[in-house]
């Protein structure tokens, strides 16, 4: 789906009448910037490694790795888990893992250059996932896979006779219209059956393609999710609270607003991605 980006320019009152659309202006913009700081934040600790920060410190892996499972075991406690589930390098292993997935360049393709990604797709994909606990996010595709197989497929597979009349009946039963009636675009069987046409071996290579889908990401979220609790609630509302000595950070400017020529920020020298060594995805 296209999408257009269009350029809007906010005049706002600068008299006294204004002070009200001008305070709401400045606390959405601090709050936006707080939370893009807290998820950066939150990103440098499942990647689990040393980085330089805005001050040119250097802030060890031992320490990252550290408040990576302060993070990860507060999660799981704020989700319902009254004991530690997971060791320590179970949970930075899956905590690396899902960095990978949401910053695919910091791995190499075949020709060895950073891996590509689509940075809105998987902004949306992992958005919900990893700051809702009710999220289904990912999960779905393991209600799309049937376990174990309708059992006319090792018929077909093995050449019995009827073996197509069987698929016809499986087609009517309820485990198929669940799957004919799942959310989201109709597979390609559903479709071709929808216009009497040949779908079986649409549906098998439909089925291998999901059990092939599920051991990348949905399998880690679900793992994370069930098995560790994490990371639902992690993300940003939870961290922002506890991760910084004093609480909240303060305004630099007014609460009317930022004063002029300064930048918005209220997070005055964040801890930028900037890994030593190493590019700043990586």
């Amino acid at each position: 789906m296209p999408t257009r980006s269009v350029n809007l320019k906010m005049i706002l009152d600068r008299s006294a009448k204004g002070d009200g659309v001008r305070r709401a202006l400045w606390t959405t913009h601090a709050a936006v910037n707080e939370a893009v700081a807290e998820i950066e934040r939150v990103l440098l600790l499942c990647r689990g490694e040393s980085y330089v920060n805005s001050d040119g410190e250097v802030v060890p892996r031992e320490r990252v790795r550290k408040q990576a499972l302060a993070l990860a075991r507060r999660a799981q406690k704020n989700n319902g888990r009254t004991s530690k589930t997971g060791t320590d390098g179970e949970i930075l292993d899956a905590l690396r893992k899902l960095y990978e997935s949401i910053v695919p360049s910091c791995k190499i393709d075949t020709e060895g250059r950073p891996a590509k990604g689509d940075a809105k797709q998987i902004g949306n994909s992992f958005a919900s996932p990893l700051m809702d606990a009710k999220s289904e996010g990912f999960q779905s595709v393991f209600d799309k896979i049937l376990d174990p197989p309708p059992k006319w497929i090792g018929e077909m597979d093995a050449g019995k006779p009827g073996w197509e009349k069987h698929s016809i009946a499986w087609a009517r039963s309820e485990e198929s219209q669940r799957l004919q009636r799942a959310p989201g675009s109709p597979s390609a069987w559903v479709r071709r059956l929808r216009k009497d046409q040949p779908w079986q071996g649409s549906f098998v290579e439909d089925q291998a393609k999901k059990r092939r889908e599920v051991c990348g990401v949905p399998a880690l979220m679900r793992r994370l999710k069930q098995d560790f609790r994490y990371p639902a609630t992690a993300l940003p509302t939870d961290c922002v609270a506890h991760s910084r000595k004093g609480g909240r950070p303060k305004p630099v400017g007014p609460v009317g607003g930022p004063p002029r020529g300064r930048s918005p920020s209220l997070l005055g020298k964040p801890e930028s991605p900037r890994c030593q060594g190493t590019s700043p995805s990586r």
